[in-house]
């Protein structure tokens, strides 16, 4: 085998686990952000995950958005504006 086919076999398996580990993530993700935990004790768990991942994509939605007039006047301040 020359070493460009072993590497191109090397990345292909690595492109596969990369996308399985993203495919469990997500699946996991998707799980706990349904607020339903598998016991009473997980509850607040699953209710501190869900709410963290809401503002995970909260801030990625507002991203390249125009910053709210407080921000941008603290940022302001900060720079000597």
């Amino acid at each position: 085998m020359t070493l460009v086919k072993v590497a191109t076999s090397i990345a292909i398996r690595a492109a596969e686990e990369r996308w399985m580990q993203e495919r469990f993530a997500r699946g996991l993700e998707r799980y706990i952000a349904e607020g339903k935990a598998p016991t009473q004790a997980l509850q607040s768990a699953f209710r501190k995950f869900k709410s963290w991942l809401v503002s995970i994509y909260r801030d990625f939605k507002n991203l390249g958005k125009e910053p709210p007039e407080d921000v941008k006047a603290r940022h302001g301040s900060h720079a000597g504006d």
